[in-house]
């Protein structure tokens, strides 16, 4: 789904992106394998897709779920249309699907929670929030999604990740203790986690930076 793209945020296990999809042709795209995990959270327009032959028509009441592997392809009955575009790392989505990542099919309906959720990370990315807030905000939508298309999964996936966190967080500051002077890249490969998701559960953990 090409065209304008404004990026809010680009990291090891999380993208964001403002989408304007410009396609004016309504007959369907090519057919192929999804190459990521995604939401596709449609602002604006009416878009029709295809997953391993199933048709979905997908609108701003709906959350479109894009599964690696799946076979899909496109159409836009009402020419270009806007999306938000989350893409997760397989850990991230193991983080909140109670440490399994594979998703389950199915289209999303969006909830009153889920759309403020939307507008809250859509107003933080415009006023050019941190990597760390964008983080939060993203991980937090997310999930409400998931507690929509898998609720026992997530529900055990909340407890596992803060248990996740917290090991990260003793691991890290054990570390620290030994070697103080340590840098954040050579800390995350020590700890066998991304500089970037390292800072953030540190921070949300412990309430101070490295």
């Amino acid at each position: 789904m090409a065209g304008d793209r404004r990026v809010y945020l680009r990291e090891d296990d999380v993208h964001l992106t403002d989408v304007r999809c410009g396609s004016t042709t309504r007959g369907w795209s090519l057919l192929r394998p999804a190459p990521v995990f995604g939401l596709v959270l449609l602002r604006d327009g009416v878009l029709r897709g295809r997953a391993d032959g199933v048709e979905h028509v997908v609108d701003a009441a709906s959350v479109y779920v894009e599964r690696p592997g799946t076979e899909q392809q496109f159409a836009h009955p009402q020419g270009p249309d806007t999306f938000t575009e989350i893409v997760l790392s397989e850990p991230r989505v193991a983080d909140l699907l109670g440490g399994d990542p594979t998703v389950p099919e199915g289209l999303v309906m969006v909830t009153p929670e889920l759309a403020l959720a939307h507008r809250m990370l859509l107003s933080s990315a415009r006023q050019g929030a941190d990597s760390f807030e964008l983080g939060e905000y993203t991980a937090r939508l997310s999930a409400a999604v998931f507690a929509r298309l898998a609720p026992a999964r997530a529900a055990s996936g909340r407890p596992a990740s803060a248990a996740a966190r917290r090991r990260l967080t003793n691991d890290a500051r054990a570390v620290l203790a030994a070697e103080p002077t340590i840098g954040l890249e050579e800390l995350g490969r020590t700890v066998g986690a991304s500089p970037h998701h390292l800072s953030r559960v540190f921070t949300a953990v412990t309430g101070i930076t490295q």
